[in-house]
């Protein structure tokens, strides 16, 4: 069985146990896919830049069942938008294209939130 649902990879823990039926870790930050068939409302990334300094991620990433909005972390900058129904190859980069900025505006807040 395959499934387009947003899922990360902490969720395979408790989805493993709940296949067992075995109750979920209280402290997971997983959850079970097979409770939760819509998945999530959105996925969450970071990119670390390579140092041997405690630096903040260079770069953060939110992504729906439509959209991918990259932003750059030290300027809080936009710096990718990609439609994944239209553009799966993630070739055609929005961020200059006025109709999206609602998405861009909405990823913002994820990302924020997230932090």
């Amino acid at each position: 069985q395959t499934s387009d649902a947003l899922v990360e990879l902490v969720d395979i823990g408790p989805t493993i146990l709940d296949a067992a039926g075995i109750e979920p870790l209280s402290d997971a930050d997983g959850r079970s896919v097979l409770a939760h068939e819509g998945g999530r409302e959105y996925l969450f990334s970071e990119i670390q830049k390579q140092s041997r300094k405690e630096e903040p991620p260079t770069f953060r990433a939110v992504r729906d069942a439509r959209f991918r909005c990259t932003v750059e972390t030290t300027t809080n900058t936009v710096c990718e938008l990609f439609d994944l129904e239209e553009d799966p190859q993630e070739l055609k980069n929005l961020i200059r294209d006025s109709s999206y900025q609602v998405n861009i505006a909405r990823a913002r807040e994820q990302v924020a939130a997230k932090i």
